[in-house]
C-alpha cells in the first residue's frame, strides 16, 4: 500500500487491531509513489475498532472513542466522521464549532481537556430501486412508507426518477414498507420488495399487508438495498401519482412528503391556526459563525412581515448548541420552526462525495 494515502490511515489502523489477535500474521508491503506534486495526505485520522471488548470499573461496557493527541494549534481543523454509506450519524452533544478548530485560540482549561464530541448513529438506511412492472419503468414519484403496525408512517419517501431510487430511514428489526395510503396507492399495489434484482420474492410475506406492502427485515448495520415492484390498479393506466385531483389536494398537502420529511421535531404549536398565508422559508448552515448569520436572517424576516412566519432548519448540519437555542428563540419571538432531516447519501453508484456536498445538492435537488 502507499503509505501517503488516505486508504493507508484506514488499513494501518485495522492491523494495528489485527496484530494483536491470536493466529494472525501480518505482512505490510509498501509502495510509496515515486514523486509527488502535492500533500497526499491533509488529514489527521483514526478508526474506531478494538479487538475485544473493554469494561469499566464497574463492569459496564464502554462506549466507543477515538482521541487525538498532540495536535498543532494554529491551523484550522474541522472534526467529522468517516462511517459505512447506510449510517445516518450525527453530532449531539459540544460546546464547540466542530466546523471550524482552532486549538490556540481555546482558553486554558478547555486547552487540558481538549475539544470533545459526542456522536450519534440515529437511522440505518434502507435504500431500494423501485420498478413499474406495467411499463418496466420507475415509478416517479411513488411515496413509500416505512414503520411497524402500531406506527406505520415512521418514516417516508419518494420514489425519484433517476432509476426508482428509493431511501427511507430505518432501524434494526422486522418493518412494514408499503406504499402510502393516498393517490399513491389508488394508482399503485405492490407485487413485491426482493432484497435482491434476481429474486422477486418478498423477504416475508403478509396476509394483513396484501398489495398495500411487504414485510423487510433490517438484520444488519450494513443497511438492506429492496428492488420493489409494483403495478397500476385497473383504470388507473394514464394517472400521474404527481398530479392529484382537485378534491385530493387538501388532504395530500396534509400528509405530504414534505410535512413529514423525518418526523416532527418542532414544538408543541400552542396558538391557534393563523388566518393568514404562512411564510415558510427553509435554511442550511453548518458551523457557528453561518448559525449566527442564520439567526440574524431569521430576526430580520420577522422584522419584515407580520404574517406568520415558519423556519424549516436542515437539523443534519447544526450543531447541538444551536439547536437548544432555536426553540428559546421561537418563544421569544413567537414564530414557528422545525427540524428537518434530510437523508444525505447518494448511492454508491453515484461516488462519494463530501457531506456538506451532499447535504447542499440535497437541499438544492427538486422532489
Amino acid at each position: 500500500m502507499d503509505p501517503a494515502s488516505h486508504t493507508a490511515q484506514k488499513i494501518s489502523s485495522i492491523i494495528n487491531v489485527l496484530k494483536d489477535m491470536d493466529k494472525t500474521h501480518v505482512e505490510i508491503r509498501l509502495t510509496p509513489a515515486s514523486s509527488l506534486s502535492k500533500t497526499p495526505v491533509s488529514r489527521f485520522y483514526r478508526y474506531s475498532l478494538s479487538s475485544e471488548p473493554s469494561f469499566d470499573e464497574t463492569g459496564n461496557l464502554q462506549g466507543s472513542y477515538v482521541r487525538f493527541d498532540q495536535m498543532p494549534l494554529d491551523p484550522l481543523l474541522t472534526l467529522g466522521y468517516e462511517v459505512p454509506n447506510a449510517w445516518v450519524v450525527s453530532a449531539i452533544s459540544s460546546v464547540h464549532d466542530l466546523d471550524n478548530i482552532k486549538l490556540a485560540k481555546l482558553d486554558a482549561a478547555s486547552r487540558v481537556k481538549g475539544v470533545e464530541a459526542i456522536f450519534e448513529l440515529k437511522y440505518i438506511l434502507v435504500e431500494g430501486h423501485a420498478r413499474d412492472l406495467s411499463d418496466n419503468q420507475p415509478p416517479r414519484g411513488l411515496q413509500f412508507i416505512l414503520g411497524t403496525p402500531s406506527h406505520p408512517a415512521m418514516g417516508d419517501t419518494i420514489t425519484m426518477a433517476n432509476l426508482g431510487y428509493l431511501q427511507l430511514k430505518a432501524f434494526p428489526g422486522v418493518l412494514d414498507l408499503r406504499i402510502r395510503p393516498g393517490r399513491s396507492r389508488d394508482i399503485f399495489e405492490m407485487v413485491s420488495a426482493a432484497d435482491s434484482f434476481q429474486s422477486r420474492k418478498n423477504l416475508a410475506t403478509d396476509a394483513l399487508l396484501g398489495t398495500e406492502g411487504s414485510k423487510i427485515a433490517v438484520t444488519s448495520f450494513e443497511g438492506v438495498t429492496l428492488f420493489p415492484v409494483v403495478r397500476r390498479r385497473s383504470g388507473m393506466e394514464d394517472k400521474d401519482v404527481l398530479l392529484p385531483d382537485e378534491a385530493e389536494k387538501t388532504a395530500a398537502t396534509e400528509g405530504s412528503f414534505w410535512k413529514s420529511i423525518v418526523g416532527s421535531l418542532s414544538r408543541d404549536k400552542k396558538r391557534p391556526a393563523p388566518t393568514e398565508a404562512t411564510i415558510n422559508v427553509f435554511s442550511v448552515a453548518s458551523g457557528h459563525l453561518y448559525e449566527r448569520f442564520m439567526g440574524i436572517m431569521m430576526l430580520s424576516v420577522l422584522r419584515h412581515t407580520k404574517s406568520p412566519v415558519k423556519f424549516w432548519l436542515i437539523a443534519d448540519f447544526l450543531s447541538p448548541s444551536f439547536k437548544d437555542f432555536v426553540p428559546l428563540l421561537a418563544a421569544e419571538y413567537d414564530f414557528d420552526f422545525e427540524f428537518v432531516t434530510f437523508i444525505l447519501h447518494w448511492p454508491e453508484s453515484r461516488g462519494a462525495v463530501n457531506r456538506n456536498t451532499t447535504a447542499t445538492a440535497s437541499y438544492c435537488a427538486p422532489g
